[in-house]
């Protein structure tokens, strides 16, 4: 498998992941139940104990949030077709975020018993769980420190990378990422994000398609 490094690009599947991911959501999806949730539903409750189900999705997009003290909601990530949610519960304890319907969600409900009975039976699924599951924490780490450490211009870029996936070709953020988003994810005011967007559209770097949202060019390293 490609080696992981700090890069922004290290945050997605390499291609041999994604293809044995697929055939891991292919052999659970039998195992489960067709639910589906209308926009605004909640799939997942953060803190919920009982709630032992890892969500597989046909369709629709979900987002993952947490929940500060103070009340607050923090974007963890959004996921997709062909993506799964809720593999934290393989470890029985409460659930350590949200996940929130952005829009009508097909999903296969796999209960966790299932799900653990079909790794012991394909351990070899097991590392590609286990891969997945580095992915995301890497990318929440460098969520995390990308906050502190970088200026507004400076963390709206590492998301956007983070998010972009390669496709035909192009280099695409897939889904429907607003400004509102972005003000949450990177910490700043609806005006700035608003302006830096403007210019980044202006600038020929980001295309909006329906899609998502298209880099065409290089983000330059300064804004």
């Amino acid at each position: 498998m490609t080696a992981l490094s700090n890069s922004a690009d290290a945050l997605h599947q390499t291609a041999e992941t994604e293809i044995v991911q697929q055939q891991f959501f292919g052999g659970l999806a039998g195992r489960g139940a067709l639910c589906t949730f209308a926009k605004g539903a909640t799939l997942i409750k953060e803190g919920d104990a009982d709630d032992a189900v890892l969500y597989l999705i046909n369709c629709g997009w979900v987002r993952v949030l947490a929940t500060e003290s103070d009340g607050k909601q923090i974007i963890i990530d959004e996921y997709g077709p062909g993506d799964y949610v809720g593999e934290m519960a393989l470890d029985g304890m409460p659930r350590s975020a949200s996940v929130v319907a952005l829009e009508f969600v097909e999903a296969i409900a796999v209960p966790r018993a299932a799900a653990l009975d079909y790794l012991r039976e394909h351990p070899e699924f097991a590392l590609s769980l286990m891969m997945e599951l580095i992915r995301r924490a890497r990318l929440a780490t460098a969520n995390f420190k990308s906050a502190a450490l970088k200026d507004v211009y400076g963390r709206m870029v590492e998301l956007l990378q983070s998010l972009a996936v390669k496709t035909d070709g192009e280099t695409i953020i897939p889904g429907r990422l607003t400004k509102a988003d972005i003000t949450r994810r990177v910490g700043a005011s609806r005006d700035m994000v608003a302006i830096i967007m403007r210019d980044l559209m202006d600038g020929g770097y980001l295309i909006k398609t329906e899609r998502g949202l298209v880099i065409a060019r290089p983000l330059p390293p300064r804004w």
